[in-house]
Parts: structure tokens; sequence; C-alpha cells
């Protein structure tokens, strides 16, 4: 289906590569890799990664993610 492109990997990858670039889908789409565009990309961060995101993650956060999380929105929001 569609939404196999993504796994644990790859989305560890989008959400360092959004702390690291913020919304600059480009250069998150290429950290990411082969067979990612800005637009999955955008997609898959706004619909099941952004912390604030509609679909409720339904394992807890780990350390990392946290930790990826409180960068990027202390970047994002000075």
């Amino acid at each position: 289906g569609r939404s196999s492109f993504w796994n644990e990997e790859r989305d560890a990858l989008l959400v360092e590569a959004v702390g690291q670039f913020g919304k600059d889908w480009n250069k998150v789409s290429a950290h990411v890799g082969e067979g990612a565009n800005s637009d999955r990309c955008w997609q898959r961060w706004n619909r099941y990664l952004k912390p604030d995101a509609m679909v409720c993650k339904t394992d807890p956060w780990t350390t990392e993610e946290v930790c990826c999380v409180d960068v990027f929105t202390s970047t994002n929001n000075k």
C-alpha cells in the first residue's frame, strides 16, 4: 500500500530533519532519502509525527523523539 514507504527508521529521519531544517521540505526530503519528496514528508509530518498531529500515537514517545520535538519547538517558537 501507499503507507508502506514509512517505517520507524524513516520516521526518525523525518523528525531529525525537521529539527535540523525546519519547514524546508526539500532539504527534509533529501535527508530522509530515496523515495521521499517534499509533499510526502510534509503530509507525514503534519498528519502523524508533529507533536499536535491529528492522529494520536499509540505507543509512548521515546526519549529520542521527545528530545527532537523539544529542540524543534524551542527553535521554531523564538
